[in-house]
Formats: structure tokens, sequence, C-alpha cells
């Protein structure tokens, strides 16, 4: 790979990643569109180095990092979501199971 195109998708990875970082800081300041907008430009200057997959992975980046960066989680983390054991039947199956038997 040549020295440009290495250059252009190390800039690919780490301009998108430290725009929203930089972003992220004034975020209340910033609306979230016109920090889109800024990311349509750093997508557009690694694009402009002619190699296509480093805008690829500019585009992909950035959207990324703007959801990480740049949006507040909705509900619960998949982290905190409680696995069900088998075998464990919840309230509903159980009182399914009851009306059925009672038939």
């Amino acid at each position: 790979m040549s020295r440009t195109r290495s250059a252009a998708l190390t800039a690919a990875v780490l301009l998108p990643v430290a725009a929203c970082a930089l972003l992220g800081l004034v975020r209340g300041v910033v609306a979230n569109n016109n920090a889109a907008l800024v990311l349509v430009l750093v997508v557009v200057a690694v694009a402009a180095t002619g190699y296509r997959a480093a805008g690829l992975v500019a585009a992909v980046v950035s959207a990324a990092s703007f959801d990480f960066f740049l949006t507040q989680p909705v509900g619960r983390p998949l982290g905190r979501v409680r696995a069900r054991r088998p075998g464990r039947r919840g309230s509903r199956e159980r009182n399914a199971e009851a009306a059925h038997r009672s038939r």
C-alpha cells in the first residue's frame, strides 16, 4: 500500500473520531444538525484524496462516532437486560397455563 493510501485511511479513522470528540465537548452549544454538517465536511475532505475506500471508511466511522459521542442513550443499555434462565417461566406463562388447566 502506498503512503498516500495509508495516510488517507489513517485520516479516515482518526479525523471523524477527533471531530466528534471535540463536538461532544460543546454539545450544548452546537446543534446536532450542525455537527452532522461538520462530519460531512470531514468525509468530503477524506474522500477528496481520491481513494474510495478511505471515503467509505470515513463515512462509516463518522456515523458510528456521531452515534457514540453526540446522541443520548434511549432505553436500557444492552448490558442491563436480564436474560431469562431456561426452565423459568414468567407470570404471563404461569397464568396462561393455569387458565388452560382450569378448562
